[in-house]
């Protein structure tokens, strides 16, 4: 080892010694003091692993980042589906005493546009989830407008009607499910039509009423579409009450087939009603 006059030709005064080159350090033109850190160094480095103030604060920045884009990414208000009517876009048609939203009219005028209302068992067949869900989305983030329906399908823009109604916060024919009133009328058309007029309030009595008429304008497709009455009837019943809110579960269970009576019943009165039959 060299002796204590070899290991610095400067005084030594209780203070750290010079920084002394080692042989494999000076073939690369390193010293001992670029390879071990002074406690300031270290400080400024943030330690002999790295991760210094600056990449700490670097790392935090990207942290805050990372969660405002998580935040971004939940879920979206929701604009036309399962929301309260009474913040829809609407609009006045003559026919009915309320205005109708203006979602129904659209996806309406688009199937017939396109004539989805021919394919065989349109509102009955199931469409395609993702496509149905991608298209639903669009329309809740308010570009019901900016679609193009014309590559879209009737599958797709039946069972979004249907979805529709199903979602609303209190379904169409609720109360008179909870009032028992149903299976008191479901076997004569007059009797359900008072029912629909006493017991069923605006706007709601205005929209069931528009529905009525997308069925009876389905039905007079039958020989195309293989949609009748009954058809129309079996699909469309089961979203305009919502079981889980009885409370008696044996009414709940004989309920489908009153709500399928009823519907039918409602149909051929509108059909009547309307000149449609």
């Amino acid at each position: 080892s060299p002796s204590l006059s070899a290991i610095s030709n400067h005084e030594y005064n209780g203070g750290p010694i010079s920084p002394i080159s080692s042989p494999s350090a000076a073939k690369k033109g390193k010293s001992w003091k670029n390879l071990v850190s002074s406690p300031k160094e270290k400080k400024k480095k943030g330690g002999f692993f790295g991760g210094g103030g600056k990449d700490k604060k670097k790392k935090e920045k990207e942290k805050k980042k990372d969660k405002k884009k998580m935040k971004n990414k939940g879920p979206k208000k929701k604009l036309v589906f399962g929301v309260d009517v009474r913040t829809l876009s609407c609009t006045k048609l003559q026919e009915y005493a309320s205005p109708i939203p203006d979602v129904l009219i659209k996806l309406k005028s688009e199937l017939f546009k396109h004539n989805g209302h021919s394919i065989e068992g349109v509102f009955r067949i199931a469409p395609n989830g993702d496509e149905s869900k991608s298209v639903e989305e669009e329309i809740d983030c308010g570009n019901l407008h900016s679609i193009n329906f014309g590559i879209i399908g009737g599958d797709v823009l039946s069972n979004l009607i249907k979805l529709w109604f199903r979602n609303l916060p209190t379904p169409l024919l609720q109360e008179i499910v909870m009032n028992n009133r149903m299976s008191a009328v479901a076997e004569d058309a007059n009797m359900v039509a008072a029912c629909i007029e006493m017991e069923v309030s605006e706007p709601q009595r205005s929209f069931f009423l528009w529905l009525l008429d997308l069925c009876c304008d389905v039905v007079q497709h039958e020989a195309i579409n293989r949609m009748g009455i009954r058809a129309m009837s079996v699909v469309i019943a089961p979203n305009m009450y919502d079981p889980s809110k009885l409370a008696n579960p044996m009414l709940a269970m004989t309920l489908s087939d009153t709500a399928i009576k009823f519907m039918e019943r409602a149909i051929e009165w509108r059909q009547v009603h309307t000149n449609r039959k």
